[in-house]
C-alpha cells in the first residue's frame, strides 16, 4: 500500500513551536520530494494535474463530494454564516463544522428556497448544512470562501462581476429573512451563534478531470472528495485514525487529507503519524509521502522502511526542519 498523507497546517502558525517526535523523525529521515504549494487548492491542483491558471470551482466539486451529480450546470455554494453589525462594520463569522443540525437545515431551506426561486435559482441541500444554488445560466461572478472573508467585511470581499449586484441583493434580503427565525433564539440559548446570513462562493461548472493515481481518497473536505470521485477514486470522509485503513488491498494507492484546523498536530501524530510508522516498520505500508502545508512554507518527504533506519539523521523542531 502507498499513501499520500497531506496535513494542512496553514491555519496553525504556532504549531512549529511544539515538538512532535515521530513527525520530526519522518522529516529528518525521509527523502525530499518536490512539493511547492502555498495552500490546499494549489496542492490539489498539483496532485491531480489540474490547470493552475484558474481557481477550482468549489461548488460543483463540493456537490459531487456530497454525493450529488452536478452535471453540466452552473453551481454556486451557499454556506450559512453569522453576520452582525459592529458599529460601522459588518462582521462575518464562519460556523464550525457540523454546527447546523438537520432540523435547523430544514428550517433554513424552507426560509430561503422561495427567495432564491424568485430570481430563477434552485436551492439544493447538501450535507452538514451546506446548500448549493443551481443557475439556469453562466454566472459572471467573482466570490471568496467565507473563511477568507472572516472578520470585518469590506467591498473587496463582496460578490463582484456582472452578476455581483444581484447576489449582494440576495444576501442582504436573506439576512432579513433569517434574522427573526425562532431557531436562532434556541441556538443562542444553547451557546451557539445565530445563523443570520448565507455566503455565496465557489461558482462554476464541473471541470474535466483525468484519471488519477489514487484508488481511494479520505477527507472531510467535500471539494477533495469531489475531485477524487471525478478522477475515478473511491472517496469517503476521514476515519478516526490510520488503523481504519488496514483493510484495504496491498496495491491500494491512497490520498488522505488531514486538515489541522482545530485539530492539534499532537492528535494527528497520535492518530495517524504514529500508526503509519508502525505500518511502515511492519512492511504493511510500502511508502508514505508526507506533504505538510505550513503557514510559511511546505515540506515534502517520501518515507520507506529503509528511510526510517537512517538513525544518524537528527530530528529537529518543525520550525527548523
Amino acid at each position: 500500500m502507498k499513501i499520500d498523507f497531506l496535513i494542512d497546517a496553514c491555519s496553525q502558525p504556532s504549531a512549529a513551536e511544539a515538538r512532535h517526535a515521530t513527525l520530526e523523525r519522518f522529516i529528518a529521515r525521509g527523502d525530499p520530494i518536490p512539493f511547492d504549494a502555498a495552500d490546499l487548492e494549489a496542492c490539489l491542483q498539483a496532485l491531480f494535474d489540474l490547470p493552475r491558471e484558474r481557481g477550482l470551482p468549489a461548488a460543483p466539486l463540493s456537490l459531487l463530494g456530497d454525493g450529488i451529480e452536478p452535471g453540466g450546470d452552473e453551481w454556486l455554494r451557499l454556506d450559512p454564516v453569522h453576520l452582525r453589525a459592529d458599529r460601522s462594520r459588518l462582521l462575518l463569522v464562519p460556523l464550525p463544522p457540523d454546527d447546523v443540525t438537520p432540523a435547523e437545515a430544514e428550517m433554513l431551506q424552507a426560509a430561503l428556497e422561495a427567495h432564491f426561486a424568485q430570481s430563477g435559482f434552485q436551492l439544493v441541500s447538501g450535507a452538514a448544512g451546506r446548500w448549493y444554488v443551481r443557475s439556469p445560466r453562466p454566472l459572471e461572478l467573482r466570490t471568496q470562501p467565507p473563511q477568507t472573508c472572516a472578520g470585518a467585511l469590506d467591498e473587496q470581499h463582496l460578490p463582484a462581476g456582472a452578476d455581483g449586484a444581484e447576489f449582494r441583493r440576495l444576501v442582504t434580503e436573506a439576512q432579513m429573512l433569517l434574522h427573526d427565525l425562532p431557531m436562532n433564539a434556541a441556538r443562542e440559548a444553547s451557546g451557539k451563534l445565530p445563523i443570520t446570513g448565507v455566503w455565496p462562493w465557489g461558482n462554476g461548472r464541473m471541470p474535466a478531470i483525468g484519471r488519477s493515481r489514487y484508488s481511494h481518497a479520505y477527507s472531510d473536505d467535500p471539494v477533495v472528495r469531489g475531485i477524487a470521485r471525478a478522477s475515478g477514486a473511491e472517496a469517503a470522509t476521514l476515519p478516526a485514525d490510520a488503523t481504519a485503513l488496514t483493510h484495504l488491498p496491498p496495491d491500494a494507492a491512497l490520498l488522505v487529507v488531514c486538515p489541522a484546523a482545530g485539530t492539534p498536530l499532537a492528535d494527528i501524530e497520535r492518530n495517524w503519524i504514529g500508526p503509519f510508522a508502525k505500518q511502515i516498520e511492519a512492511g504493511a505500508l510500502a511508502e508514505l509521502r508526507l506533504l505538510l502545508l505550513g503557514s510559511g512554507r511546505s515540506i515534502g518527504r517520501g518515507i520507506t522502511r529503509q528511510c526510517l533506519r537512517r538513525w544518524w539523521r537528527r530530528a529537529r523542531p518543525l520550525a527548523h526542519a
